[in-house]
This record gives structure tokens, C-alpha cells and sequence, in this order.
């Protein structure tokens, strides 16, 4: 409610940005002052990307006051030693990352950084310390002593920041201003500028969208790998079902037994759901429905506000396979023929009773694709020939 009447309010007033874009980029030598002091308390979420393979001791963000001294840190350095470091408290720990995927500019890091932090799939827990950055922290750069500060060569696309009573005191996004690039603090709605030299590199401008709609050739491939935990809600319209095809929105399959799928166009005109069930909900053709498959863990199937099931059978084990949207995962390939044919307004994805995927269309330039807007990472169509798209929305895109 509170994320929604901030939105209301941001959207009634005049934003101070042009557009917002895909990330900003840094070429070493830039670098944003957050005015935030990092603490024991202190958490920060951001998604990244590495655009330099050869470069150590680079400085993604943060600060510290010497070496495993007061740090809340995180660093790129040799791949010998790991690739990536979270610095906390008096102590460093090692992600054990693998050195072929630094450098790559298309693999983006989501990174939580806390006591208990992760970089991916990447988890530790640092000692118990109560300590205060001596310096405030940075972005695209991290002070590793009073007079000294190390540079990345990277791309960020989002950056939150919470204090001790987690509170959300920092909510950056990459806009462009004219062609100068800033960071967009949604919490204060300022612009954070370029306090090192030369000028960052803008991503393509992103622009929310109506819907995104597919003809039964593309797809998105997610990262996350569902289980009993997790819960679909999509808003989508199925035209009429042919005699040909059947066109599945969201979900994977391990072989026949364990199965996922939300809102199945069949040829019969009847649209089922499934959580190891098949449940028929009848005729869904050519109307728009929202869905909602185990939605806030309370295993029901459901479209709109009736209920087609409750007490669902457990999912089990997918063996790693990773969700597809606009169509299934189908024991580790995605199902050609079976991909959705419609429109798709979004698609939210519970773990626990938490989102922790809300897709939103958006377009990149004139490329359809779907944001994430909790991590503000772009998700391109991994199929054949391209989305269109709906109307333009006004900004803000949605936090």
C-alpha cells in the first residue's frame, strides 16, 4: 500500500529526468557519493554487471577504513582469490566465483549485502561487529582507507539502501538527463550526479508499455528455479484457441510427473492450470484473466476471486530447471510448440509469502521486453522473431 501511494504521488508530480534507461555505466574513472554512512545495521541490495575481465581490486561499492577494518565493502578482485569479496566488519569472505563469467556484459549479479549477505547464489555470514564506515559509501567505486578509493569498470541498474530499523533511505534508479546520466533517488526525488571525471555511458532508454504480446514464437527465460515455496500471479489475455496448438503462459515441466503451468490455452477451448493437478476452469478464450497458481503459499488455483482448487499436490523436486515465461521449461528445453499466443500485462512471482519477481513490459528502444522491477533487470526474448508491444505508460516505471 505505502509502495503504491508513494508511486501515486511521484506520478502526479513532475519527474526531473528525461527518461529512465537500462544502467548506467562507468569506464573507471566515475563515480556517485550516496551520503549514506554504512554500519553494522546497514543493508544494500543492487544488480550489476561487470564490463572489464582483466581488472582487480576494482571497487563496486561502499567503504571501509582500512583493510578488514570497519569495512561494508564489495569487490571485484583476481579470480585466483574468487572474483568477487564482501567486505564486513573486520573480515573478508570469498564468493568462489567462476573467472569466465567476469567480464561478460550480458551476466548481471544481484547482490544483498548485509551480515548475512549473497551474491547470487552465493551465501555467508560474517561475524558479529559494530562498527561505522568512516566515509560515506559509494557506488561504481568503494574507499578503501581516508585518502584512497578503488574504481570499477561496470554497469548498475539498480541500487536500494536500508538502515537499521529497515528503512528504505535510498531507491536509486539509472535515468539520463538530456545525455547526461545521474542515478534517481526514488525515496528523497533527486538526481545523484558524476562526482569522479569524463561521463557514464547511458543504456538504451526503457519505457513502461501496455502489455507485451507474443505470436507463439517468443519466450523469456527466468532465472529462478521454483518449488513448493513459490506462487504465480499473470494477467493475460488468450485469444481463441485454434484447433492446433496449445499455448501455455508460465512454468516447466521434469518429465511427466512433476509439472507447472499457468493458464493453458487448449484446443478443446478449456484453459487448465496445474501443480501436479490438472484442473479445468473452462472457456478463457478471448478475455482477459488474471491468474494466480499456489499465489502467497496458500495452494489454491484460482482466476479473478473464484477458486477451481485448494490443498494442492506438492511440486517436489524440479532438478534446477529454470521457469520459462510465454511458455515451459520442458526437462531443460523450452517446448517450441507449445508457446503462449496473447498479451501479457505482468507476471508476479511468490517465494513465501513475499514477492520475489514482479515482470512488468517494458520497451528497450523498440525491443519488447519484460523488467523486473524489484531488481531492474531487463529480460529479452530468448525465441524467434520479436514482441510487440502496447501503448507507452507514463514514467515512473513502477518501483
Amino acid at each position: 500500500m505505502l509502495i503504491n501511494f508513494r508511486n501515486a504521488l511521484m506520478a502526479e508530480k513532475r519527474i526531473p529526468y528525461d527518461a529512465e534507461v537500462e544502467y548506467l555505466e562507468s569506464t573507471g574513472t566515475q563515480w556517485i557519493d550516496t551520503g549514506v554512512y554504512g554500519n553494522s545495521d546497514t543493508v544494500a541490495e543492487l544488480s550489476f554487471a561487470m564490463t572489464d575481465s582483466a581488472r582487480s581490486d576494482a571497487g563496486i561499492f561502499g567503504s571501509r577504513k582500512g583493510y578488514q577494518q570497519d569495512c561494508f565493502t564489495i569487490l571485484r578482485v583476481a579470480s585466483s582469490q574468487g572474483a568477487f569479496w564482501m567486505h564486513y566488519g573486520n573480515e573478508r569472505t570469498s564468493a568462489n566465483y567462476i573467472s569466465t563469467v567476469i567480464g561478460n556484459t550480458t551476466a548481471w549479479h544481484t547482490a544483498r549485502l548485509a551480515r548475512s549477505w549473497n551474491i547470487d547464489t552465493s551465501t555467508g555470514t560474517a561475524g558479529q561487529y559494530t562498527f561505522t564506515t568512516p566515509t560515506t559509501l559509494k557506488v561504481f567505486a568503494a574507499d578503501i582507507s581516508a585518502s584512497g578509493r578503488w574504481y570499477a569498470k561496470m554497469r548498475l541498474a539498480s541500487l536500494k539502501i536500508y538502515d537499521a530499523n529497515n528503512v528504505l533511505v535510498r531507491d536509486y534508479i539509472p535515468v539520463r538527463k538530456g545525455t547526461v546520466g545521474y542515478l534517481y533517488d526514488r525515496v528523497s526525488g533527486k538526481l545523484f550526479g558524476n562526482a569522479g571525471t569524463g561521463d557514464f555511458v547511458l543504456g538504451t532508454d526503457v519505457v513502461p508499455v501496455e502489455y507485451l504480446q507474443s505470436d507463439g514464437g517468443q519466450y523469456i527465460q527466468t532465472d529462478f528455479t521454483p518449488d513448493d515455496s513459490y506462487g504465480f500471479e499473470v494477467d493475460c489475455f488468450t485469444p481463441v484457441a485454434s484447433s492446433s496448438y496449445n499455448s501455455r503462459a508460465i512454468g516447466l515441466q521434469n518429465g511427466q510427473v512433476r509439472w507447472l503451468y499457468c493458464t493453458e490455452r487448449r484446443a478443446s477451448s478449456d484453459s487448465f492450470f496445474g501443480w501436479n493437478e490438472a484442473v479445468l476452469v473452462g472457456n478463457q478464450s478471448d478475455k482477459r484473466i488474471v491468474a494466480r497458481c499456489n499465489w502467497l503459499n496458500n495452494r489454491t488455483i484460482s482466476i479473478g476471486d473464484t477458486v477451481y482448487k485448494s490443498n494442492l499436490a506438492t511440486l517436489g523436486s524440479m532438478g534446477g530447471l529454470k521457469a520459462v515465461l510465454f511458455g515451459i521449461n520442458n526437462g531443460g528445453s523450452v517446448l517450441t510448440s507449445q508457446l503462449f499466443v496473447g498479451k501479457m500485462y505482468s507476471a508476479k512471482v511468490s517465494i513465501g509469502n513475499a514477492i520475489g519477481y514482479n515482470y512488468t513490459p517494458v520497451r528497450v528502444g523498440t525491443e519488447g521486453a519484460m523488467m523486473d522491477v524489484l531488481t531492474r533487470r531487463i529480460y529479452r526474448n530468448a525465441g524467434t522473431g520479436a514482441f510487440t508491444y502496447g501503448n507507452d505508460l507514463k514514467y515512473p516505471i513502477p518501483a
